[in-house]
């Protein structure tokens, strides 16, 4: 995954805010007995390599405070390992269950680029929300509802958590 190779769409649908970022990404495999080395690296090339100064770039030209971003960054990598790995056989789903625990636990904060640990930062317990539904409040607003017309919270959207 390289920077030169990835680019930043946005775009409205019927007054949504709509984002992606199309990225190159080459798969790679590990040795025997090199695994946690080549999931550090995995881990470096994303968030330090390319994330982290894609955020600080994108910080610094729309004046957003780089923690919302890392947050936003983190509440999808939540999801991803806690509701979109699915279907995994137990093999499967015992080494997402560690590398979920390594990333949110022991991942030095130099795998992010960052001095602290972005996912270990902005995990939060799980709470219900307005809708009933079991979620991680954010720490910080990412502002979706002003990109939405008529304007629409994120699941997780801080202003609405029960008080």
């Amino acid at each position: 995954m390289s920077l030169s190779s990835s680019r930043l769409e946005y775009a409205h649908d019927n007054g949504l805010w709509t984002s992606s970022l199309p990225a190159d990404i080459g798969a790679t495999g590990y040795l025997p007995g090199e695994r946690d080395a080549w999931r550090e690296g995995v881990v470096a090339s994303l968030f330090s390599g390319f994330l982290s100064p894609v955020w600080q770039s994108l910080a610094q030209v729309s004046g957003l405070p780089v923690q919302i971003l890392w947050e936003t960054t983190a509440v999808r990598v939540f999801s991803l390992y806690q509701g979109r790995m699915s279907g995994l056989d137990e093999k499967q789903e015992q080494r997402r269950e560690a590398d979920f625990n390594w990333l949110i636990g022991q991942a030095s904060p130099s795998l992010f680029g960052l001095p602290w640990n972005p996912l270990k930062r902005f995990r939060r317990p799980l709470q219900q929300n307005a809708a009933g539904q079991s979620v991680r409040f954010r720490r910080t607003c990412c502002f979706y509802y002003k990109a939405t017309d008529p304007a629409e919270y994120c699941l997780n959207c801080p202003l609405c958590r029960r008080k």
